[in-house]
Order: C-alpha cells, then structure tokens, then sequence
C-alpha cells in the first residue's frame, strides 16, 4: 500500500488525534456538567414552585380561617347585643309587675280591718 504521509506526519497526525480525543473527552465532561448544573437549577426552581404553592395554600387558608374567625366574632357581638337588649326588656318587664303587685297588695292591706285582740289569761 502506498502512504502519502512520511513518518513524521503520522506521528503528527497521531499527536494530533491524541490531542482531539482528550479536548473531546474533556468537552463531554463539561457537557454532562453543564447538564447536571441544568438538572439541579430545574430541581430549584421546582422546590421553590413547590414551596410558593405551598405558602399560598398557607396563606388562603390562614385567610379563610381569619374570615370564619371575624365572622363568628360579629355573630357573637351580635348576639350579645341581643341578649343584652332581651334582658333589659325582661328587667324592665319584671320592675312593672313588681311595680303593680306592691301595688295590688298595698290596696289588699289597706281594704283589711284593723283588728287587735287581746288575750287574758291562760287557756
């Protein structure tokens, strides 16, 4: 077989080759970690998703309970406003019959007869 390269060239050529396969290899390397790097910025990015969906979830149901909270406060006040304002009435409802059965028993005291007995000796 005919070589048109001299010795001098092949081991050029093979200096060469040797030189290209280690910038290859060392470029794959670089890839794979860039790849890697990739995959972690994305596995960050998915827990912070993860972690901010997490904190909304937190947030609307500290919300809603802070809501039913306020409302089962107004509904409280509410009803004490009403209890209050029943026991007024139920205060007022009883002074006036006090009111008119000291009344009624002053007129029953007054219509009695005065009597006094008195009582001599023994049995």
């Amino acid at each position: 077989m005919f070589s048109f390269f001299t010795r001098g060239d092949t081991a050029k050529l093979r200096e060469a080759n040797a030189e290209l396969r280690a910038a290859n290899s060392k470029l794959r390397i670089e890839v794979e970690e860039v790849k890697a790097e990739r995959a972690r910025v994305e596995l960050e990015i998915d827990h912070k998703l993860g972690l901010a969906k997490l904190r909304m979830e937190q947030d609307s149901e500290a919300a809603t309970r802070a809501a039913k909270l306020e409302v089962r406060e107004l509904n409280l006040k509410q009803r004490e406003s009403a209890f209050e304002e029943k026991l007024a009435w139920i205060k007022q409802r009883m002074e006036a019959e006090n009111t008119y059965v000291r009344q009624m028993f002053d007129q029953v005291l007054q219509r009695l007869p005065d009597v006094s007995v008195k009582f001599k000796g023994g049995v």
